[in-house]
């Protein structure tokens, strides 16, 4: 091999012994077969093009069989231009074609697939590859400066691809140290010293690590370890912990800003890599009970695995303002009924944020009951924007009916970070544990503060609004399930707001008040699709306060069709204090 972008001749060895000796590696090594055999239907791959011709090119280089090599060489000869692989060209963050984020995760596939052939490829193929696809989609990189977003981060490692396959000093030079775009910076900085990255969502955290797994492996046959830069704990490796210390027990991770449903049994493959290189038995433990042929199984897994369930605890991601308070702890923590809640009180994370500060996520029993949608739709949907990515659509109070204030940082994390909540207060030991936090610039002229306390007798919720106007306050929870009153009477009753959010919402009902009023989300109905009822609920007790409206009703969810209950709770004045308890029940079954 050329350099050993992700392989060596010696590792090649220790792959076949792999597959000789481990039925996993064997079921792995023929999975990669299955994807390389699409290389064999028509002129090109049924399915996508670049994964296809890697496979197929990884393939060829463990079992020499040169069928996938004449097919490789052959698209690649026919292949007029980078975008012929990549797709259509744009640098717009809009146009999903080949911008240069798809171009930065897209090219090192491409260096990989000449890596691996090039002592088997023409001169005049490796040629062709490297004048008319590498090198103009380097430059195709160069047009668009993203500076500390995901996205210069995808960028830096294309470059870096590049620079080592075409033994360019001065452009991995530039993709690892340039002060302003290099990953040595994006190390630093786009990820915070708590380890996740700033743009607040493991969406992106996984995204951007996956570039940077990816780099330390290009770089490792060259003598230079990313993998152990960092004082004490090394960066990369902060990076990959941090997902372990925020999951529910469920192993399902928090959905904060633009981010999807994810859980760390997603993330099979990667932690087989992260294993490999740190020898953490808690990596061990989220893929001992896979199958084991994910394609980083095949090329990095280890023989044998130690495994140690991980030892969860209550924990504050100072930089990034993320508190998770957990009633069970420990190793009995994972798959446990035990009460977990996170809150938000940190930057926004600038382009993937969500006005969504002081906001929760609640599991119980087994189930996430409190949570947030994330960004289902893409930003190109217009729901996206008039719904999801609201302070509504979130579980924290609105007020006048409007999103908390947002500034956008410009791809600049110090910028970002200049606008942050305080954590005034936090106790992780004992019993009860308890945060407190407020971000007072959210809205002008509101005090703006969350107190949350969390024990086995459930969740005491106290978030204090005070002003020296009169304004709209709107506490909101999103459920599960179906939402039911206790004994308050509800009337079916459209909220009266067309504009930020409201007019998403369906089936709402209300109610007044001046008393202790309870509701119940009961498992269920539309986050399911069907009512299949379990017997499990959440109790929410809101304290009175005289002339309390209060509104349910169900929104969109990140399923298509499909609805989750809210419970809004509506005062007016110039100060205000939402004071509820939340606890979960059981079925008779399960008590």
């Amino acid at each position: 091999m050329h350099v050993g972008l992700l392989v060596n001749e010696t590792e090649l060895e220790t792959i076949r012994a792999k597959i000789r000796d481990h039925r996993w590696a064997e079921n792995g090594c023929r999975r990669l077969k299955s994807q390389a055999d699409q290389i064999f239907i028509g002129k090109r791959p049924a399915n996508s093009t670049l994964n296809t011709l890697e496979a197929a090119a990884i393939y060829f280089r463990i079992t020499g069989d040169d069928g996938y090599l004449s097919h490789v060489q052959s698209i690649l000869e026919r292949t007029e231009s980078f975008p012929d692989l990549f797709g259509t060209v744009s640098s717009s963050t809009y146009d999903f074609g080949c911008n240069t984020l798809a171009t930065g995760h897209r090219l090192p596939h491409l260096c990989t697939i000449l890596d691996l052939l090039w002592e088997t490829l023409p001169d005049s193929v490796k040629d062709h590859v490297a004048d008319n696809l590498i090198r103009p989609a380097v430059e195709h990189l160069r047009t668009n400066d993203r500076r500390d977003s995901n996205w210069q981060t995808a960028h830096s490692t294309g470059l870096l691809a590049a620079g080592l396959v075409l033994a360019d000093k001065a452009t991995v030079d530039f993709a690892l140290n340039d002060p302003d775009h290099g990953l040595i910076r994006h190390m630093t900085t786009s990820f915070l010293s708590d380890g996740l990255h700033w743009e607040g969502s493991f969406g992106y955290h996984w995204g951007t690590l996956r570039n940077f797994l990816l780099s330390a492996e290009m770089v490792r046959h060259t003598g230079v370890d990313l993998y152990s830069e960092g004082d004490e704990t090394p960066y990369i490796k902060r990076m990959l912990d941090v997902p372990l210390e925020m999951a529910f027990p469920d192993r399902s991770l928090p959905v904060n800003n633009d981010a999807g449903h994810s859980s760390l049994d997603e993330l099979h493959q990667d932690y087989e890599l992260a294993y490999a290189r740190y020898q953490d038995s808690a990596y061990g433990w989220v893929f001992k009970d896979s199958d084991r042929t994910s394609l980083y199984a095949l090329l990095f897994g280890e023989p044998e695995v130690c495994t140690e369930t991980p030892n969860s605890r209550s924990t504050t991601l100072a930089q990034s303002g993320w508190t998770s308070l957990k009633e069970v702890e420990g190793f009995d923590y994972w798959n446990s009924k035990g009460m977990a809640v996170v809150l938000d009180h940190g930057p926004h994370g600038d382009w993937h944020g969500h006005p969504d500060k002081l906001g929760i996520e609640l599991f119980a029993n087994g189930l996430k009951w409190i949570g947030n949608e994330g960004s289902p739709v893409g930003y190109h949907c217009q729901q996206h924007w008039e719904y999801f990515r609201t302070t509504l659509a979130h579980n924290t109070v609105v007020v006048d009916f409007q999103d908390q204030h947002f500034v956008r940082a410009g791809d600049d994390v110090y910028q970002d970070l200049e606008y942050t909540g305080e954590l005034i207060a936090c106790e992780l030991e004992g019993s009860p544990k308890t945060v407190s936090a407020s971000v007072n610039w959210v809205y002008e002229g509101v005090e703006y503060k969350r107190n949350l306390s969390i024990d086995s007798n459930g969740l005491r919720d106290l978030f204090e609004l005070v002003s020296d106007k009169v304004h709209t306050y709107d506490y909101i929870l999103h459920g599960r399930g179906k939402v039911e009153p206790v004994e308050l009477e509800m009337v079916r009753n459209r909220l009266p707001q067309e504009t930020g959010g409201y007019e998403y919402f369906v089936n709402t009902s209300r109610g007044t008040t001046g008393d202790d009023s309870t509701f119940v989300f009961k498992d269920g109905g539309w986050p399911d699709g069907r009512f299949v009822p379990t017997g499990r609920a959440l109790e929410v007790t809101i304290v009175g306060t005289p002339e309390t409206e209060i509104f349910t009703g169900y929104g969109p969810s990140h399923l298509a069709g499909v609805y989750v209950p809210f419970l809004l709770v509506r005062r007016g004045g110039v100060d205000t204090t939402f004071q509820t308890t939340i606890r979960s029940i059981c079925s008779e079954d399960e008590s």
